[in-house]
């Protein structure tokens, strides 16, 4: 959760610093700092962002995913509206850690499977990091990769599917393998069409 919370805090300054530099107001964090580091509760608002315009991007996030993420990645406002909107998240992603920490817990360990030409022990592996609910976009993109190879489009696609049924998909964090696994899903789709 620590590198969350770091990644989280260099966005916001980020945002901070490049407000300061229009000249228009920063955004306010807040931070209570008398909780231990894995506690911690920020509040994000931003007074350039109308609560009007935060429900449409909430609603196009819950409507559009692909145009959502389009604009994630292009629009700065768009970050900052996910990190108000989506700010839960980041809570769940601290309780899921509670239990070790994702990529030590699933993915270096796919890795040793993927060395070993263990197809089958990583899927399992996989599965189970899915039905604890792990935060990790590779994961499921790691899982779909191992059913398209297994010619499981069927399974490959829904594993897809379930990264998009998460709310982690919606903040910026995840937004590179949002992107990847969108397209997947998008190629998988055309093939089981077919």
């Amino acid at each position: 959760m620590e590198w969350i919370l770091i990644l989280g805090i260099s966005l916001i300054l980020v945002i901070i610093i490049s407000n300061r530099n229009k000249k228009s107001k920063p955004i306010e964090v807040k931070v209570e700092t008398t909780k231990p580091i894995s506690n911690i509760n920020t509040e994000i608002s931003s007074p350039e962002i109308s609560n009007e315009r935060l429900e449409e991007i909430k609603n196009e996030a819950l409507t559009d995913k692909k145009k959502y993420i389009l604009n994630l990645k292009n629009s700065k406002e768009y970050s900052e509206a996910a990190m108000i909107i989506f700010s839960s998240v980041y809570k769940k992603m601290d309780n899921v850690d509670k239990f070790g920490n994702p990529w030590l817990k699933y993915n270096s360990k796919s890795e040793e499977f993927k060395k070993n030409n263990d197809i089958d022990g990583e899927i399992e592996l996989l599965e189970k990091a899915i039905a604890e609910d792990v935060y990790t976009p590779f994961t499921y993109e790691r899982l779909a990769i191992l059913y398209s190879k297994k010619k499981d489009y069927n399974s490959a696609y829904i594993v897809c599917k379930k990264w998009f049924n998460t709310d982690y998909w919606k903040i910026p964090n995840m937004l590179s393998g949002s992107l990847k696994l969108m397209d997947r899903m998008e190629k998988l789709e055309s093939k089981l069409n077919k």
